[in-house]
């Protein structure tokens, strides 16, 4: 179980910590249901290779490393 120190969490965040924040299997999927295969949080269709300012696929965390 993924379990960071969360003692200065603000909210959600476009910027990747390498060495705090921690990527699992519900940072892509959703538990429960979604609208698009595999139970991802988003279309993965819908994403573009080097069309990184579209927000969706990996750039919807990674906005922050879009075009960089």
């Amino acid at each position: 179980v993924a379990r960071p120190d969360l003692s200065s969490y603000t909210g959600p965040s476009a910027t990747v910590t390498p060495g705090i924040d921690l990527v699992m299997c519900l940072s892509y999927h959703r538990a429960h249901c979604s609208p698009y295969p595999d139970m991802l949080r988003w279309d993965y269709d819908r994403q573009i290779a080097g069309g990184g300012d579209d927000g969706t696929g990996c750039f919807t965390c990674h906005s922050a490393k879009d075009d960089s």
